[in-house]
């Protein structure tokens, strides 16, 4: 998938993962705000492996997904006992916009490495990057986006407006 792709996906698990666990929009907000700038982290391992087929170690669903949730619950931790719980959320957008990237990434013909590369992948489906596709993915995305969104929130922020407006407390 391309980086539009991706950028989209890791906003929508972001949003999700708030929507699942419960947590408010402003805990919701610190999930996807995190998700966003590893959306596309995963396609680094360009570097380390150029060509049509770049995908090793981070395209991993247990080295790289399970290197990425590890890393996330220690960092998570250490802010919880730092006593900033809001921002002890953001470990978990990172992570849920980098494992976002390897579902996407599971859709495609190349499919993600189970465990590391040379090994099995996994394959979804075999959606062509940059194609009608893709574009159908990305849109699903947004729709299902805007639904987390007026379903888990907007009936509480619009309730919690509308008593202000009317003068009471929230």
């Amino acid at each position: 998938m391309n980086a539009k792709t991706h950028l989209t996906g890791a906003g929508v698990a972001g949003l999700a993962a708030g929507a699942a666990w419960g947590l408010g929009p402003a805990q919701a907000l610190v999930l996807f705000a995190a998700a966003l700038p590893v959306a596309s982290l995963p396609d680094k391992d360009r570097l380390l492996n150029p060509g049509r087929d770049h995908r090793s170690w981070p395209h991993s669903i247990i080295l790289g997904g399970g290197g990425i949730l590890l890393a996330a619950s220690y960092l998570s931790r250490m802010l919880v006992e730092e006593h900033v719980p809001l921002l002890a959320l953001a470990p978990y957008g990172v992570a849920a916009g980098y494992l976002s990237h390897l579902m996407l990434d599971a859709l495609t013909g190349a499919g993600v490495w189970v465990l590391a590369p040379g090994g099995p992948r996994v394959r979804l489906a075999s959606i062509e990057v940059g194609g009608p596709g893709e574009d159908l993915v990305r849109g699903s995305l947004w729709a299902a986006g805007g639904l987390i969104v007026l379903c888990a929130w907007l009936p509480g922020i619009l309730h919690g407006g509308l008593v202000l407006l009317a003068g009471g407390a929230s």
